[in-house]
């Protein structure tokens, strides 16, 4: 009998590279010399094809270098070339803050993508506060995506430390908007963003005059305490040039003064308050809100709290969104106790989902009342107050949960058919910039009809409606990074089934089919029955937030 089988020598490769590089220090077979300069390396081209996508095209296509002995490369720095090519015949390279720049440059032009990966990963890890605008602008130049990103967290997180330093001045106009827009600009008070761009504007006064109006639009004046404004904001010279920036100011006055009713400016994320209490939202006109620090319950009446069952809900800090899915189509924000109607939702839309990824609504899938399961994705423009289509689902989709993490939405099972009672185990992931989908693993049980949230890295679905009308008691996570479904074995308070759910700091509220309001500590794996809640809220949804006296006003 004839035995086969496959053995893999684990040192081989390691054996060829030391003799490869052994030759190289004999200068034998080598069949190529690369001049720098002043400086010659003789080396293999097959060595350098193997690691050098630039080399490999050189050496393989018709191009003149292909039968030359000697090839000269310009605009790189001889010694950055030649520990290049000691990596390109080792495991290893020294790399230095001092001399990363070089071998970075020369490393992008020979396009070499192992070693752009390790100057990536040796970057970000020496990113701090003095050195995150450079390597910010280091890691656009080069495409370096790690580093971009993580420099841009940098820059938030750490602003006011950022902006204290010289290279802040010298940002462009298009970067500093970016940054004074953002949500996630980690500042204890507005008065630093405030000063931060008075620094900017003052550094080339006569070059950036124009555009003050256009970005002190971005400063959250409402989060400005009333005396600060008086004292700073309506003297500074450039804002009493321009009466857009005056008006801007007054109206910042009268939000103070509780005169002015208009939209309420979102609190970055370094002056929110953490989410304390659980809101739900209900076909009656009450809004029931329990507080999970006091364990007291509240109630706002309002015709504008009534919700629908099919309509849906997204939060983001103090701000609640309603996207009612019936006849009216209405599609409204809560903020500080005022209403603002905004544009009405193109369609009828039930049983859809919606989320926020930066500054971006997305109201997913749903249906019509009638007879089909929309595979749409709406978006919402706040600025503009237009709804457009962005992409379709995979697959129509109504019932189904959405989770936002960065750049993504994950869609996560539900029913691909209007009155069906099958549902789905599907995950896919749609990244909202490229409007690319991905495939993920399937969830271990089909579920409609429940709630899923994302806690510390990891997707949490709860309970739900199983395929021929099952009630689901069940719950699964998924990290991730991993991509591995696991069962939840902590044993469960109460049935879940149909269930709306909701992160509130450290704890997910959830209310099922019971009546019963439950949290769960995603930490400890452990749950609470924290209330008992009205037969007319059961099928409420929840929405976390920071509730006291001042939020009833």
């Amino acid at each position: 009998m004839s035995v086969s089988r496959v053995i893999k020598v684990r040192e081989h490769p390691n054996k060829v590279l030391e003799q490869l590089k052994s030759q190289r220090e004999l200068k034998e077979l080598c069949d190529v010399t690369i001049k720098v300069k002043q400086r010659s390396f003789l080396v293999h081209r097959n060595v350098l094809a193997a690691c050098s996508d630039y080399f490999n095209k050189m050496f393989t296509t018709e191009m003149k270098e292909k039968y030359e002995k000697s090839v000269v490369i310009s605009d790189v720095s001889p010694r950055a070339v030649g520990r290049i090519f000691d990596f390109m015949y080792s495991d290893e390279i020294e790399l230095s803050t001092d001399s990363v720049k070089a071998i970075l440059h020369a490393a992008s032009v020979m396009q070499i993508p192992d070693l752009l990966a390790v100057i990536n990963d040796f970057l970000s890890d020496v990113l701090d506060p003095p050195n995150c605008l450079r390597l910010r602008e280091l890691g656009r130049f080069y495409s370096l995506d790690k580093l971009t990103a993580k420099s841009q967290n940098c820059i938030l997180e750490n602003f006011e430390k950022v902006a204290s330093q010289n290279d802040f001045t010298e940002l462009s106009m298009a970067y500093m908007e970016e940054i004074l827009s953002s949500d996630e600009l980690m500042v204890a008070s507005e008065s630093i963003v405030y000063e931060a761009l008075v620094k900017w504007m003052r550094n080339q006064l006569d070059e950036r005059r124009d555009c003050f109006p256009r970005l002190f639009k971005r400063i959250r004046l409402q989060l400005i305490p009333a005396e600060y404004l008086s004292a700073h904001v309506s003297k500074e010279p450039l804002v009493r040039e321009f009466h857009v920036c005056r008006d801007l100011v007054d109206e910042a006055f009268r939000f103070h003064l509780k005169l002015n009713k208009g939209k309420v400016q979102r609190p970055r994320k370094g002056q929110r308050s953490e989410t304390n209490a659980v809101a739900l939202f209900s076909p009656t006109r009450d809004l029931h809100i329990f507080n999970l620090e006091s364990r007291q319950w509240s109630y706002v009446t309002d015709a504008n709290m009534m919700t629908p069952t099919g309509s849906c809900i997204a939060a983001r800090e103090v701000e609640i969104y309603l996207c009612i899915g019936d006849q009216s189509r209405r599609f409204s924000s809560y903020a500080n106790g005022t209403w603002t109607n905004e544009t009405q939702i193109p369609s009828i839309r039930c049983e859809s989902q919606a989320v926020f990824v930066k500054e971006k609504l997305y109201l997913i899938g749903g249906h019509n009342r009638s007879s089909a399961a929309y595979s749409d994705i709406l978006s919402y423009e706040f600025e503009t107050k237009k709804w457009s289509t962005l992409c379709n689902l995979r697959s129509p989709r109504r019932g189904m949960a959405a989770i936002a993490h960065e750049d993504n939405v994950y869609v996560l099972g539900g029913y691909t058919q209007y009155g069906a009672s099958t549902a789905c185990c599907l995950v896919e992931v749609l990244n909202t910039s490229t409007k690319q989908w991905t495939q993920k693993p399937n969830m271990n049980t089909e579920r409609a009809m429940f709630g899923a949230v994302l806690f510390n890295e990891r997707i949490y679905a709860f309970g739900g409606i199983g395929n021929n009308n099952i009630v689901l008691s069940s719950v699964e996570f998924m990290d991730v990074d991993e991509n591995i479904w696991t069962n939840l074995r902590t044993e469960i308070p109460a049935e879940l089934g149909a269930n709306s759910v909701c992160r509130v700091g450290n704890r997910v509220a959830i209310l099922g089919k019971e009546k019963k309001l439950l949290c769960f500590d995603p930490c400890t794996g452990t749950w609470r029955i924290e209330s008992q809640v009205l037969p007319s809220v059961m099928r409420a949804q929840l929405v976390a937030m920071h509730w006291n006296d001042d939020t009833r006003q």
